[in-house]
């Protein structure tokens, strides 16, 4: 499931990087003649501020308009703007959108009466605080809540940018690494359903980010 996600992304990025390449070369040309010939229809003594009178504006815009496109400055900004958008979000956006519709399949699962061997206890943890979202007995995931099993290089989107104190705001990134580290500990046998531990059930996600619950 992460290679699939990982994959997309990576070629997502890739296309966007040949995007933007394309678009800051049109925009690059097009300020670079706009500044040419607002320069050279400046009052010698306007050259610094460029003060053109409004029939020498309306004649550089419509020339400029005429020789780029509106259609084509336009798109050069969009993907301008989808690369800064991937830029800032990236990876983590491809795994929240991934499991944007985990929530109301896990709610369900973490009602199930798991055990864990020891050590593995930050799981059953993490599974009431889900099973107290459910409930609505909470409305946000405390900062005491465990974070042992989310990916190093998840982490940070867990936390606002700006903060002195931990404190977790990304619901949905939470929840899925919680879900993947569930359906490990479901495979190795760590996390188990009492008197089944041979019947292992393991929690499977597919294409959609929809998760499955089989045994074994």
């Amino acid at each position: 499931m992460i290679r699939h996600t990982k994959h997309s992304f990576e070629e997502k990025s890739k296309k966007a990087k040949r995007q933007v390449r394309q678009g800051v070369s049109v925009l690059t040309e097009a300020v670079g003649y706009l500044f040419k010939e607002a320069k050279t229809k400046a009052a010698p003594e306007d050259k610094e501020k460029f003060n053109l009178t409004p029939a020498d504006a309306h004649t550089v815009l419509t020339e400029f308009f005429d020789k780029f496109g509106a259609a084509g400055l336009g798109q050069a900004v969009d993907h301008c703007h989808q690369w800064q958008e991937i830029e800032e979000q990236g990876y983590l956006q491809a795994i929240r959108h991934y499991f944007s519709d985990l929530g109301k399949y896990f709610y369900r699962f973490s009602e199930l009466p798991f055990e864990t061997v020891a050590g593995s206890e930050y799981l059953l943890e993490a599974l009431e605080i889900v099973r107290k979202l459910s409930r609505r007995e909470i409305k946000d995931i405390p900062e005491t809540a465990p974070v042992k099993f989310v990916p190093p290089v998840w982490r940070k989107g867990l936390y606002p940018k700006k903060s002195k104190n931990p404190i977790i705001i990304d619901r949905r990134l939470w929840m899925a690494a919680l879900a993947l580290a569930v359906s490990d500990a479901l495979r190795s046998g760590t996390l188990y359903l009492p008197d089944s531990r041979r019947l292992r059930f393991v929690l499977e996600f597919g294409l959609s980010g929809k998760p499955v619950a089989k045994r074994t």
